[in-house]
């Protein structure tokens, strides 16, 4: 290979090093769609367990064991990328060494990856989708969301009147209230206050995939995630243990477990 010929393949071998969906982007010269990408959950207590956000300060959940109430509950998403179907992946069949190191907070935005981050409060009221922002993708299919949770810096967007920015700075999950057991006479309150700055980077599968094409080539995609028994069984037995660590892992769980695509009810 001629250095000419060198010179011009290095910075295209860079680009497709930083970003694995160049070569999809560039080969895919026809229109582009549009994905419009946010988020919300939902309460799957019964209406007797919650309580109203802009009213009280907590809101309760239980299941057959415990009752939890939380005063704050929240995420800092850094990142949405969206991932095509492995037969798209295939399109470009090369092998890169790791000439730039990967990044989950920051990194620039693309046709498939959403880098604006976003304090989500979980317990908003539910139901309220939050609009992140859109991204351009080449007309194609797409199977997966990936969600990168990471520290909130001073860029961050935070629309929640419960939740200072100052209070979330430089944390990813926030997670703040009180349990007691169920059972006994006198159940007594334990408190508790747990925030976390470790990354977390969860996949969402998608049920159907998403399909952009000439006839068809918007979408409007919600990550969805429940609040209720399967929190609280989730966090039930580490909340007695009272250790980061058990926290930081069920935290984990529920949601690499419970995100999931917004769907309608169909009546």
């Amino acid at each position: 290979m001629n250095a000419r010929r060198l010179s011009t393949l290095i910075p295209l071998l860079l680009v497709m090093a930083c970003d694995p969906h160049a070569y999809l982007e560039e080969s895919a010269t026809t229109t582009r769609g549009k994905i419009t990408l946010g988020v919300i959950h939902h309460n799957t207590s019964t209406p007797s367990e919650e309580s109203d956000r802009n009213t009280q300060k907590h809101r309760t959940f239980k299941n057959e064991h415990i009752e939890l109430q939380l005063e704050q509950f929240a995420l800092t998403i850094a990142d949405i990328e969206l991932h095509a179907c492995s037969s798209q992946k295939k399109i470009a069949r090369i092998t890169l060494p790791p000439l730039i190191p990967s990044a989950h907070a920051h990194v620039p935005e693309s046709s498939t990856r959403l880098g604006t981050p976003t304090v989500e409060d979980l317990l908003a009221r539910a139901g309220k989708a939050t609009i992140l922002g859109e991204v351009a993708p080449p007309l194609g299919h797409y199977c997966k969301l990936r969600v990168i949770l990471a520290p909130a810096d001073d860029d961050v967007i935070n629309l929640n009147e419960q939740i200072q920015t100052s209070e979330i700075l430089n944390h990813v999950i926030w997670l703040k209230g009180k349990w007691r057991p169920l059972g006994s006479e006198a159940p007594q309150w334990t408190s508790f206050e747990y925030k976390t700055t470790t990354p977390l980077a969860v996949e969402v599968l998608l049920d159907e995939p998403i399909n952009l094409t000439k006839q068809k080539s918007s979408a409007f995609v919600l990550i969805d995630k429940p609040l209720g028994e399967e929190l609280v069984n989730a966090l039930e037995e580490p909340l007695s243990e009272q250790t980061p660590s058990a926290i930081q892992g069920a935290l984990t769980r529920y949601l690499e477990q419970q995100l999931k695509r917004y769907k309608t009810s169909k009546k």
